[in-house]
C-alpha cells in the first residue's frame, strides 16, 4: 500500500545496537571525565530501549525487556546501597538488561564486577595504596570477630573510586561485538 511503512526486525535491532553502543561510549566518556553516568543519557535509552523491544517482539519482547530491567536493578541495587555502586551506573545497567534480557544482564554484571577487581587491584598496585587497602580490609575483618571493635566498612576515596561506568561499557562493547563478528 503506499504510504506504508514497515520495518524488517533486523533493521530495528541494528539501530538498537547503534543507540546501546553510543549510550555505552558516551557513559564512559562521562564517567570517566565527571564521574557520573548522566540521566539524560540513561532515560532515553532506555525508553527507546523498552519501546524497540515491543516493536520487534511484541507483548512478549515487552514483558522479557522488563525482566531484563527488574534483574538488573534487582542485582546492582545491593551495591549501590552498600555505596560500591553510583545511581549511574545501576541505571546504565537497567538500560542493558532492557537491550538484552535477564540471563545477558546478569553475565554482563558478573563480568563487570571481575573486569573492575582487577583494574581496582591494578589500580591499587599502580597508586601504591594496596598495603592502606589491606590493612582497612584486615580492620574491617577483625572487627567481625572481636567484639570491642565496631564494625565499619571500608570506604574508597572518592577521589581514588573507579568509573565502573567505564568498565560496563568495555565489558557489554567487547561481549556485544564478540557475538556479532
Amino acid at each position: 500500500m503506499l504510504g506504508e511503512i514497515s520495518f524488517h526486525p533486523s533493521v530495528l535491532l541494528y539501530h538498537l545496537n547503534s543507540i546501546v553502543t553510543f549510550t555505552l561510549l558516551v557513559s564512559a566518556y562521562t564517567d570517566l571525565r565527571y564521574r557520573k553516568v548522566f540521566n539524560w543519557l540513561t532515560f532515553p535509552a532506555m525508553a527507546i530501549a523498552l519501546l524497540g523491544s515491543l516493536v520487534i517482539g511484541g507483548w512478549l519482547g515487552g514483558v522479557s525487556a522488563a525482566l531484563g530491567l527488574l534483574t538488573a536493578f534487582a542485582i546492582s541495587f545491593p551495591l549501590f546501597a552498600l555505596h560500591a555502586l553510583g545511581a549511574g551506573d545501576v541505571k546504565l545497567l537497567m538500560v542493558l538488561g532492557v537491550c538484552f534480557g535477564s540471563v545477558e544482564i546478569i553475565q554482563i554484571f558478573i563480568d563487570s564486577i571481575l573486569v573492575g577487581a582487577v583494574f581496582g587491584v591494578g589500580g591499587l598496585i599502580w597508586a601504591e595504596r594496596w598495603v592502606q587497602f589491606l590493612r582497612s580490609m584486615g580492620r574491617s575483618l577483625l572487627s567481625l570477630f572481636v567484639r570491642s571493635m565496631s564494625f565499619e566498612w571500608p570506604r574508597a576515596e572518592t577521589a581514588h573510586k573507579m568509573p565502573f561506568g567505564l568498565v560496563i561499557a568495555l565489558v557489554t562493547l567487547a561481549r556485544l561485538y564478540i557475538k556479532l563478528s
